[in-house]
């Protein structure tokens, strides 16, 4: 299976002066996020760009049609996929109060404490959910090339990492280790070396293992000079 722990994200460390690929795509990919996402939503917008409000759109919303979505993405450059999601991420994020935070470790096992006191952590939990869901369904629904979209939905979750989107990183990793998707060897099995490897790596990154320690200690060396942060609220 792709999840295997044969192989983590330091076991691509330098070799003979070769940068190991996180290295090498954090290098690559860095000027993506420059700026806040606020304000590259406003620079999408003035742009009047189509593809990235329909992507925008079909991100929120669960009535959008998984085969017109599916080919967006698979034509569509990762790395805009993922700045795309950055501002979804934070508008639903940057909406939580820190009394929310406070109040949820009390409130967390009473849904209607929890719908009263921490509205907007609520709708970001759901929005979590919402979106593995999304995920999943969107690659158990392809048809013409499921190894194609996989592929790219690894690649996805990398641009993610790199540019600090923990919270999305983590929807496409818990949903390619959902049985549905995990569970389809003829799947992994075409998908080429590389992108397994890949997606080893990911699930080593996002294991639950003491509490998310992978995620925990990546977000915790994001220093306020780096790139901006959309924590992962699992």
């Amino acid at each position: 299976g792709y999840n295997e722990s044969e192989t983590t994200m330091s076991s691509h460390a330098s070799r003979n002066g070769i940068r190991s690929w996180p290295e090498r795509l954090r290098l690559h990919f860095k000027s993506i996020f420059s700026k806040r996402p606020s304000t590259l939503q406003r620079k999408l917008s003035s742009t009047g760009s189509q593809t990235s409000s329909f992507v925008l759109n079909s991100f929120s919303s669960s009535d959008a049609e998984c085969e017109d979505v599916s080919a967006l993405i698979l034509s569509e450059r990762s790395r805009s996929l993922a700045s795309i999601l950055a501002i979804l991420e934070w508008d639903t994020f940057n909406a939580i109060q820190r009394g929310e935070m406070v109040a949820f470790p009390t409130v967390k096992e009473s849904p209607q404490l929890l719908g009263e006191k921490c509205p907007n952590l609520q709708r970001s939990i759901e929005h979590f959910n919402s979106m593995c869901q999304w995920f999943v369904q969107l690659l158990a629904s392809q048809e013409d090339d499921p190894c194609a979209l996989l592929a790219k939905l690894i690649r996805l979750a990398i641009k993610c990492v790199l540019i600090h989107n923990y919270n999305s990183a983590l929807q496409i990793i818990l949903a390619l280790q959902s049985p549905a998707i995990s569970g389809r060897s003829d799947l992994w099995t075409a998908l080429p070396t590389w992108e397994r490897r890949l997606a080893r790596d990911l699930a080593v990154f996002g294991s639950p293992v003491k509490n998310f320690r992978n995620v925990r200690k990546a977000q915790d060396q994001v220093s306020s000079e780096d790139l901006p942060l959309v924590p992962f609220n699992g």
